[in-house]
């Protein structure tokens, strides 16, 4: 598998690059088949990073957002000659898809779902999500997790939650789960989170710290739900 643990920007990765990029490298190892003649759904895509990603190995790719993509999710997609992209507004939580998708992927959506505590809204995400999928279909994805309690203060200060992000526990992941036949998971990063000083070696340290704290005090999880 072409590594992805690399200490700068790369097409799927643009953010805390170390620590999401081997969350990056969990879900992309864990899933059970490849892309290649998939049907597979992007959502909150944004830029459209794991759209490009589901492309480049052969998928067919519905890449949406609920404000449509951006620009630069379209020009990607051109820059890499790839006509196996479409693009689509689409709002998850008013999704009509039914046993479609043999893939529904997305990062760093959860949040802005859960904005103003709305944690109905992220049941009834994965709930839609489920539908969509075919029988046996997957949903990959990689999420902000609660995390620690210095966590939740950097975020409130620095970060998305002073926009009334709603970040989900671990406990809430499980229950978000509970429907799906099966499911894989791994959680990561301790203190390689934000942007301050040292973050490559806060990040190196966090596959150390990782073993020996609990999980629920991780900020990123990685998931591989199943229908």
């Amino acid at each position: 598998m072409k590594s992805y643990l690399i200490p700068n920007r790369n097409k799927y990765i643009t953010w805390d690059i170390y620590n999401w990029s081997r969350a990056f490298s969990y879900i992309d190892s864990q899933k059970s088949t490849t892309f290649l003649g998939k049907n597979v759904l992007e959502i909150g895509a944004n830029n459209g990073e794991l759209s490009l990603w589901a492309a480049e190995k052969g998928a067919n790719v519905i890449c949406s957002d609920i404000n449509e993509p951006s620009i630069d999710a379209i020009k990607m997609a051109d820059h890499y000659k790839l006509k196996n992209i479409r693009f689509s507004t689409l709002n998850v939580l008013n999704l009509s898809y039914k046993n479609t998708f043999d893939y529904v992927i997305f990062k760093s959506v959860l949040g802005g779902v859960g904005r103003e505590n709305h944690y109905r809204n992220q049941l009834l995400m994965f709930s839609n999500i489920y539908d969509s999928l075919k029988p046996k279909g997957e949903c990959l994805f990689i999420e902000n997790m609660e995390g620690a309690i210095l966590h939740q203060f950097l975020r409130e200060k620095y970060g998305a939650a002073k926009n009334n992000w709603k970040y989900p526990s671990l406990n809430d992941f499980y229950k978000f789960s509970k429907q799906f036949h099966k499911v894989k998971f791994k959680t990561f990063g301790v203190i390689g989170f934000g942007d301050f000083p040292l973050k490559l070696f806060r990040s190196k340290m966090d596959v150390g710290l990782e073993n020996i704290i609990p999980k629920k005090w991780n900020y990123i999880y990685a998931g591989v739900y199943q229908k």
